[in-house]
């Protein structure tokens, strides 16, 4: 990972690309159920949290490990979450 700022830039736009997709496809597809893509967004917020906290952790730590966990959780976590997307659409 070439920096923290960087790592927590691309989760942010990751989450927020995402977020952006699920309001999309409430516009387009009306017989979505709302309720799910609402629990989704939550999903996507509270992922968001936990990882930017774990980062802020892992800064205090200086440990590339922990970095490079974070790095597979936040791939694994943006992999489910947009397999849940796919789902819905």
């Amino acid at each position: 990972m070439a920096s923290i700022k960087a790592f927590k830039k691309d989760l942010n736009t990751e989450i927020a690309t995402l977020i952006d997709a699920i309001y999309e496809i409430e516009l387009t597809h009306p017989e979505v159920d709302l309720k799910k893509t609402d629990a989704l967004i939550d999903e996507a917020i509270a992922a968001f949290d936990t990882l930017i906290a774990e980062v802020n952790a892992a800064k205090r730590n200086k440990s590339k490990d922990s970095f490079k966990a974070l790095k597979e959780k936040y791939t694994k976590t943006l992999t489910g979450l947009h397999a849940k997307l796919n789902k819905l659409a």
